[in-house]
């Protein structure tokens, strides 16, 4: 079924851990997208709690050379040994 208009009383939940620019950015997105949103603050525990306020990992462009999408992890590991 495709919905052509999304119903006025349409709402949402937006987890977020309460920082403002997450928050704000999702809330912006929910209205944008004409729904109303319901703010649902979370603390997740570990192990989630790890990884999560420093981002993804950096790319490191040794790993794969460029024209191959995938190295072997033998030459992943010797290429981060070596820096």
């Amino acid at each position: 079924m495709i919905m052509t208009e999304i119903p006025p009383d349409l709402t949402c939940w937006v987890l977020t851990n309460g920082m403002a620019g997450f928050e704000t950015q999702a809330i912006g997105v929910a209205e944008a997208l004409g729904l109303t949103p319901i703010v649902k603050r979370v603390a997740p525990r570990a192990p989630y709690n790890g990884p999560a306020p420093r981002g993804p990992a950096q790319p490191q462009p040794n790993i794969a050379r460029p024209g191959r999408t995938f190295s072997s992890p033998r030459a992943a590991s010797r290429s981060l040994m070596r820096g």
